[in-house]
C-alpha cells in the first residue's frame, strides 16, 4: 500500500479519499494489465507510477498542456504528452455529443489565453496516442466545460468494467454529458465535501463503473 500522505496538495489535485478509491479499484483488477488514461498530469501521475512500483501492472498515458505543472517523473510504462489546446464552436460541440463521436475536423488551435472558465477546450490528441481499450479514465483537466470532450475520446474505448473518475464534477455538466454517451453506469464512490481542507475532507469527485 502506498503512503497517501506523499500526494498531499492544496486542492489543485485529487484528494486523499479519491486516491484511496482509485487504489481500491486498481486492486480489483488482480493480475490483469490495466490501461489508465489521465487528462491532467501531475501529482496523480506520481501516484499511478508508485502503484506500478507496488507491483500493479499499469500502462499509463497522461495528457497536459503545461510544462510547468505536468509531471516530471518518468517510467517505462508511462507516456506523458504535453499538447496544445484546441477548441470548437458551441454548435459543433453539441453535434459531437448528439452523434456520440469525436470529430477532429471541428477543432482548431486555441488562440485565446488559458484561463479557468475557457470554453469547449481540450487537449490536442493525435491518432494512436490512446489505446484501443481504457480500463480507468481520470478526468481532471483542462479547465472549463471542454473537459467533457474526454468522454468523446472514451467512446469505443471504455467498455463494461471500465471506471471513470470525474474530479470537480459540480463545476459543469460533466456527469450529464458522460451519461449521454454511457447510459449503463454505476456510481461506486463520491465526495462532495469541498471546503478549505479538501485533502482530508474528501474533495469533490465521482467515480463511475460502466456496466
Amino acid at each position: 500500500m502506498v503512503d497517501l500522505e506523499k500526494y498531499k496538495n492544496n486542492g489543485w489535485g485529487l484528494s486523499k479519499k479519491c486516491f484511496q478509491d482509485i487504489q481500491n479499484i486498481v486492486e480489483k483488477f488482480k493480475s490483469k494489465e490495466i490501461n489508465v488514461v489521465e487528462f491532467g498530469s501531475g501529482i496523480s501521475t506520481v501516484f499511478l507510477v508508485d502503484l506500478i512500483n507496488e507491483g500493479h501492472d499499469l500502462k499509463i498515458v497522461s495528457f497536459d498542456n503545461s510544462v510547468e505543472y505536468a509531471t516530471k517523473i518518468t517510467h517505462p510504462n508511462l507516456k506523458t504528452y504535453i499538447t496544445e489546446l484546441v477548441d470548437c464552436y458551441d454548435g459543433d460541440f453539441e453535434t459531437q455529443f448528439q452523434k456520440g463521436k469525436y470529430e477532429e475536423k471541428f477543432f482548431q488551435k486555441k488562440i485565446t489565453p488559458v484561463h479557468t472558465r475557457q470554453k469547449n477546450t481540450f487537449y490536442s490528441i493525435e491518432e494512436g496516442q490512446l489505446s484501443d481499450r481504457i480500463d480507468i479514465m481520470i478526468v481532471d483537466g483542462p479547465h472549463g466545460n471542454g473537459r467533457n470532450i474526454a468522454f468523446l475520446h472514451g467512446v469505443n474505448r471504455l467498455g463494461s468494467g471500465s471506471y471513470v473518475v470525474i474530479d470537480d464534477y459540480n463545476h459543469y455538466d460533466f456527469v450529464e454529458r458522460f451519461q449521454m454517451l454511457f447510459r449503463d453506469t454505476e456510481l461506486i464512490a463520491e465526495s462532495n465535501t469541498g471546503g478549505i481542507n479538501q485533502w482530508e475532507l474528501g474533495g469533490i469527485y465521482k467515480i463511475f463503473k460502466i456496466i
